[in-house]
């Protein structure tokens, strides 16, 4: 027996390393194939790159069209048509019975719709005698290599100037640079917004504030797959139009065969001098953020919040300026031809894995063990009443809505800013379907609780019942609407 289970390990030993040296011999194979593939993709991508680049610098030497701009959209204002109401805090008060309210409108918008990020075939061969730039994205450093010894000038802005630039950036010793950008682009989860951030922040690390800073902008930013249009101003001043999936407002535009070009250097030409050839396989810039952008840590001091009906619901909270600083100079996006849709947005952007850590174990302690409305009534609380209530007239001087993660740094919010971080909360904590409800001059919230919680509510997608929940209205539980709201007029805004 022994013999036999002998004879059959050596047998398994034999097997075992003939079958390795099978598949070593395979993997090896396969990987040479892989390389001679990987290479003449690579040379096939850098002839087509060239070639595509040489003609598209020829036709920048002819007349760009002088085009005139339009006037920035606006976003909604929010102007509350009566005062924040503050319910009674007593616990003996009436509570009201249920109350089917009609709604004027129900609108579904998707912002989980980013595009996948285009990565072109580039590879460079390093140069060890390449110049180590250093620049920062919202504080973030960032190092970057430039094979080029000498700066590309421009004698002047003219199309022919713009373009012998544009031809010498397309040599191999910018590869670098971009194969760098797109590296980090990845490695930071960057979004479109942050990724030409970080290429113009690059470009002026080398340039300055100078016509060459913005071409190069341009070069990288195309050569990266992205939808860019150069152009110049009466001023000889040279500007960097964008293209976006979707709108954004305060900001003014071109269109240029039936597309929107953003100018979002916050300048305001009257009239643009616009070279409008396109670029083989480009496109729009998403707006959407679905990841968390990874940017270094530089902290605030300690923000304290409290609820003051519930002060177990206490939380310190420590924020990431340079998220902050990304958030605040982020476009005001919304959907095309919809100016609801921008809440959504907002609503559909998750906090920072950091703020998760500090809060959310904190409201989940409270809330444990707790039934949907008093789990409910307890967040609810904590948004009312955690932070002092200003309009963004008064405190910012123009319409602004906050990211969730705004809304708990800053010491003011509005109705906007408080629905949007409860409708978080509720989604990522209780995991109940949640809308926003917009009555002209204000914003509530509604949710799918899956109790039977008396109160006001919508009906809507074949019975699916929504209860009234407004974070502005002080002291209120889940089920009330605020005093003076038009519910016939109300529209129902649909949250991914």
């Amino acid at each position: 027996m022994r013999r036999i289970i002998s004879c059959f390990i050596i047998l398994s030993i034999g097997l075992l390393s003939a079958y390795s040296q099978n598949y070593d011999g395979y993997l090896s194979d396969a990987l040479d194939e892989y390389d001679v593939y990987k290479k003449d993709a690579l040379t096939e991508y850098e002839k087509y790159r060239a070639e595509a680049n040489a003609e598209f610098a020829q036709y920048m030497r002819e007349a760009w069209e002088k085009t005139n701009y339009e006037q920035p959209i606006q976003p909604i204002r929010i102007v509350p048509s009566v005062p924040p109401a503050v319910f009674p805090d007593f616990d003996d008060l009436d509570f009201p019975g249920d109350n089917e309210i009609p709604f004027a409108d129900d609108l579904i918008f998707d912002w989980d719709d980013e595009k996948p990020l285009l990565i072109p075939l580039i590879e460079p061969v390093r140069n060890p005698e390449s110049k180590i730039i250093r620049t920062y994205l919202y504080g973030t450093a960032c190092e970057l290599h430039l094979g080029a010894q000498e700066k590309i000038r421009m004698k002047g802005s003219s199309e022919k100037d713009a373009a012998d630039m544009w031809e010498e950036l397309s040599s191999s010793d910018y590869d670098e640079l971009l194969y760098d950008c797109l590296a980090i682009r990845s490695e930071k989860n960057l979004c479109d917004w942050a990724y030409y951030r970080l290429t113009q922040s690059a470009s002026q690390t080398i340039y300055g504030y100078s016509n060459e800073a913005v071409v190069m902008t341009a070069f990288l930013m195309n050569q990266s797959g992205y939808r860019t249009r150069l152009s110049r101003g009466d001023d000889e001043r040279m500007h960097l139009l964008l293209a976006f999936d979707d709108d954004i407002f305060n900001t003014i535009y071109y269109t240029i065969n039936g597309v929107l070009y953003y100018l979002t250097d916050k300048s305001d030409p009257e009239s643009l001098y616009i070279f409008k050839h396109e670029f083989p396989q480009e496109r729009a810039l998403s707006l959407s953020i679905t990841k968390e952008i990874l940017l270094d840590e530089d902290f605030t001091s300690v923000i304290h919040l409290k609820s003051r009906r519930y002060p177990q619901l206490d939380a310190e909270l420590v924020f990431n300026k340079n998220l902050l600083d990304l958030y605040r100079d982020y476009p005001h996006p919304y959907k095309r031809g919809n100016k609801y849709s921008s809440w959504a947005f907002y609503a559909g952007t998750e906090l920072s894995m950091q703020i998760k850590e500090m809060l959310y174990p904190v409201l989940i302690r409270c809330i444990a063990g707790k039934t949907q409305e008093e789990a409910a009534n307890m967040l609810i609380n904590f948004v009312q009443t955690a932070f002092s209530y200003k309009t963004d007239d008064d405190y910012w001087g123009y319409e602004r809505s906050f990211f969730p993660e705004e809304t708990l740094f800053y010491p003011f919010s509005d109705c906007e800013d408080r629905a949007i971080l409860f409708t978080r909360l509720i989604r990522d904590l209780l995991g109940l379907d949640a809308i926003l409800l917009y009555y002209p001059g204000h914003i509530a919230a509604a949710v799918e609780f899956s109790e039977n919680i008396p109160g006001d509510y919508l009906v809507f997608d074949n019975g699916r019942r929504f209860l009234v929940c407004d974070p502005t209205y002080i002291n209120a539980n889940v089920g009330m609407t605020m005093p003076g709201m038009d519910n016939a007029s109300a529209i129902v805004i649909r949250l991914s």
